[in-house]
């Protein structure tokens, strides 16, 4: 039986955020996806508390509540913007436009590319099932038998084009 594999090419380190992000583990993408959200949330309250401070200064007629109410304001958008900025300091966008290569960097890494023969590896690996049966017996003299089936490599080839 012939086989196949396909080879894990490692990543650089000056290729995009999003090509890593591609073959991060799933507990890694779990957890950008988290910073993102809680982000969002962040937002939204922001959206919220000015709303809610517009929506007070406009029917709000007492002066001592209103005055009470800018401070608590001021205070909620403060909290709530930098936990915002925070967390869109961790969310992958920064750290893609953080890692954003220039033009011409960008242009002779494709020349590079562009340049180099690719190298194509084919594997073949054959390999047959073999049964094998166990008998054991403990100190009372009573017989235990088990069967396992193992796989067994028999060649293992490598061809690069």
């Amino acid at each position: 039986m012939l086989k196949a594999e396909s080879q894990n090419i490692p990543i650089e380190n000056n290729q995009t955020n999003e090509a890593k992000t591609l073959l991060l583990p799933q507990n890694e993408k779990k957890k950008m996806e988290c910073i993102s959200i809680i982000g969002w949330i962040f937002q939204i309250l922001i959206w919220i508390g000015g709303l809610n401070f517009l929506f007070l200064n406009t029917y709000l007629d007492d002066e001592e509540k209103l005055e009470d109410c800018n401070t608590g304001f001021i205070i909620y958008e403060s909290i709530c913007y930098i936990l915002y900025v925070i967390f869109q300091f961790c969310s992958p966008t920064f750290s893609y436009l953080r890692h954003k290569k220039s033009d011409e960097q960008l242009f002779n890494k494709m020349k590079k590319l562009f340049n180099t023969p690719p190298e194509i590896q084919f594997i073949c690996e054959c390999y047959h099932y073999e049964t094998r049966t166990y008998t054991t017996y403990d100190s009372k003299g009573n017989r235990s038998t088990r069967t396992e089936t193992v796989r067994v490599v028999t060649s293992v080839n490598t061809i690069f084009f």
